[in-house]
């Protein structure tokens, strides 16, 4: 999932505690990744590490 950060830092948290508590078995990492040059978009479609 890619997010714009002020919605990242509104809305995640809550998801991630909502859904830890539906499943308290799976994992969740979140990674912060630089946005430059082409953002979130052009890193994924360029296969840069992590997507």
């Amino acid at each position: 999932m890619a997010a714009f950060r002020s919605a990242a830092f509104h809305l995640l948290p809550g998801v991630l505690v909502r859904f830890g508590q539906r499943y308290p078995k799976m994992t969740v990492t979140v990674r912060i990744v630089p946005d430059l040059g082409r953002g979130s978009r052009g890193r994924r479609r360029t296969g840069a590490p992590g997507w």
